[in-house]
């Protein structure tokens, strides 16, 4: 968290690539929660390869609803229906 409503996500690749992006939400964010969201994403991210499927259930990948641009997408399991 860099404010109460602005959250940073970063990504560091195991060849030394940093790539980050900034979140502005309109209510703020408990910080436990992001304390939380960070430790589940380092979780279930670490050792995947880029380009190929982000999660284990890759046909579960939903859009990220902070996401500003259209292109972009959170390895977030859905819900199961």
């Amino acid at each position: 968290m860099l404010q109460p409503q602005v959250l940073m996500v970063v990504m560091i690749t195991s060849t030394g690539g940093v790539s980050k992006r900034l979140f502005a939400l309109a209510d703020p964010v408990d910080t436990g929660l992001a304390l939380w969201a960070g430790e589940y994403l380092n979780e279930q991210l670490a050792g995947l390869e880029l380009g190929a499927p982000r999660c284990a259930a890759a046909s579960t990948i939903r859009r990220c609803p902070l996401a500003s641009a259209p292109s972009s997408s959170c390895c977030v399991p859905r819900s199961p229906s």
